[in-house]
């Protein structure tokens, strides 16, 4: 992943954090199917919360990140992405206070505004599309699956 090519704590906690607000401004579809669910309280983008105390734990460890109680930020961290995401799933929150969350998650954890301020302004780096799985042609439109030669073979009737 991304995320682990990046070395700086405070970067790669940024790139997460913009990663996940971005995903819920722009998943419209998902947004309106965990709305008209009753899920949209329950299942909620955000990176697991391990993870999370992981990059605070190293930040930490590293000297960029002045932290007391690095379990009790990662939940503080973790409901304020809540709270952003929810608001932005119900209208309430744009770009700018995505940007001031990020500011003040990076000021929580110790960093300077201008330097909150800096990472914030960063770009997003690209982000890879994930693997799909091969499939065949077995007709005009229609894909089977290939999970195996001999689940392939066995398909095939040939004749000797």
């Amino acid at each position: 992943p991304v995320r682990n090519k990046i070395k700086d704590p405070a970067m790669r906690v940024t790139i997460t954090l913009r990663y996940y607000f971005n995903q819920a401004f722009r998943h419209y579809e998902w947004r309106e199917f965990t709305k008209n669910t009753g899920l949209s309280n329950e299942i909620i983008l955000h990176q697991p919360e391990k993870e999370a105390l992981q990059d605070i734990k190293e930040g930490i460890k590293g000297g960029r990140f002045r932290v007391d109680d690095p379990s009790f930020t990662q939940s503080l961290i973790i409901g304020i992405v809540k709270h952003v995401i929810g608001q932005i799933e119900s209208g309430g929150a744009n770009e700018s206070c995505v940007d001031f969350a990020i500011r003040s998650i990076l000021q929580m954890l110790g960093l300077p505004e201008l330097v909150s301020q800096a990472l914030t302004q960063t770009p997003l780096p690209p982000i890879a599309a994930t693997k799909r799985e091969r499939r065949e042609r077995i007709g005009d439109n229609v894909l089977a699956p290939v999970t195996s030669i001999s689940e392939y073979t066995s398909g095939l009737h040939i004749k000797s």
